[in-house]
């Protein structure tokens, strides 16, 4: 029998609303003693396909001495309407299993955890995401 202890996120209840800045660095979003959240925005080049695209990577530490699972959810605003914001939806609900001391960075390659995110193409018009909640976090030990 496998016991899990759930933990909620212990910092401020508010989700804290992220503007898309351009920022190529990592900035932290969310932090708990559990873990640590942050984000960068990078360009994804592609020359051989043609689909160059500016994305929103996500990097998850697990600060603890035991395996982690961490979920939450993301709500996504496209030129300023948040168009990506059902709780309910299974396509923006993450959940991430990591191992003790172990991070997980997100990058250009497929993503097959949602943890990245299309911000836009480059150089072509079109929908661009402005701003980003991750909300609802819950921890398992």
């Amino acid at each position: 029998m496998v016991a899990f202890a759930v933990f909620g996120f212990a910092g401020s209840a508010a989700a804290q609303t992220v503007k898309i800045t351009g920022n190529d660095q990592w900035q932290l979003v969310k932090s708990d003693t559990d873990y640590k959240v942050y984000t960068k925005e990078i360009a994804c080049l592609d020359p051989k396909n043609g689909f160059d695209m500016q994305k929103l990577l996500v990097k998850v530490e697990n600060l603890t001495s035991a395996n982690l699972i961490i979920e939450f959810d993301k709500k996504l605003s496209y030129d300023g309407e948040c168009k990506k914001c059902d709780v309910n939806s299974k396509e923006n609900h993450i959940r991430i299993v990591l191992g003790s001391k172990v991070t997980l960075e997100s990058d250009c390659t497929v993503d097959e955890d949602g943890l990245t995110t299309f911000i836009a193409m480059i150089g072509r018009p079109g929908e661009k995401l402005t701003a980003f909640e991750f909300t609802n976090f819950v921890t398992y030990k």
